[in-house]
């Protein structure tokens, strides 16, 4: 079931519980009553920014610019939590108090990708060899290892 799909069917009485993700799962807390029952962020399989190596080794000006725009941003939300919650809403369409529910759950302290990343992606991997999304005999947590870099973040991260 889509996440979306999930959330209509959670909300109609139709299944007794859900695995959503926000801000859908937000949104039905606060405008549907709906209740949180588990939730484990070890489970997060974050979301990077990505390149190539052929790009990242040609232009890594432009790949130090493009972290340094995220890392300002990152500042300015942990500085500016309620602002943030505001351009979340506004820009989302979503109601206010969705965006500060699923602001909160959000952790902005770890910018660099480092071991607590590679973890969790590693944690997540066996299911993309159940599902048939990585080609057969794919080793691949030796690929998680291979394609998080810390290096262009550490530069401009401080």
């Amino acid at each position: 079931m889509q996440h979306a799909d999930g959330r209509v069917a959670l909300e109609q009485g139709r299944v007794d519980a859900w695995s959503g993700l926000d801000p859908l799962m937000a949104g039905s807390e606060v405008q549907a009553g709906s209740r949180l029952l588990y939730r484990n962020v070890a489970f997060n399989t974050y979301g990077f920014l990505n390149t190539t190596e052929r790009f990242a080794t040609q232009h890594p000006d432009y790949v130090q610019r493009v972290i340094a725009a995220y890392e300002k941003a990152r500042q300015w939300i942990l500085a500016n939590p309620d602002d943030t919650a505001r351009l979340v809403a506004e820009e989302a369409k979503l109601p206010l108090e969705v965006a500060r529910l699923q602001l909160s759950r959000n952790d902005f302290s770890t910018p660099v990708p480092g071991a607590q990343h590679v973890e969790a992606l590693k944690a997540a991997a066996p299911i993309l060899v159940e599902e048939d999304l990585v080609r057969k005999g794919t080793d691949v947590a030796a690929v998680i290892d291979a394609l998080v870099e810390p290096a262009h973040a550490s530069v401009v991260v401080k």
